[in-house]
């Protein structure tokens, strides 16, 4: 049983949100630069394509990965309450030494 660590807890926190977030950045990143690429052949300047096909994108990635990144932010949750009751007794795993 290893004492909390601010460090520790900051660490787990942002690698949470950077796992969580990462599948939807990139594959907006990835969509914008294909429809960028496609607008500039076609020369269609319409933003409203780039930002209907970023919106379709998202929501179906919600869709499909949506119970995979409750689950994440849950556990991530769950580690962060044990972490505060565990602070008062010197441990950072919520259980009594």
């Amino acid at each position: 049983m290893t004492p909390f660590s601010l460090d520790q807890a900051l660490t787990q926190a942002l690698m949470t949100v950077l796992l969580v977030s990462a599948p939807i950045v990139v594959a907006v990143l990835i969509v914008g630069l294909l429809v960028g690429v496609a607008q500039a052949v076609t020369q269609v300047q319409d933003q409203a394509i780039a930002y209907g096909v970023k919106i379709a994108v998202v929501f179906a990635l919600l869709l499909m990965l949506g119970g995979w990144m409750g689950a994440q932010m849950l556990q991530g949750f769950d580690r962060g309450f044990d972490w505060i009751s565990g602070m008062h007794r010197g441990n950072g795993d919520g259980q009594q030494s």
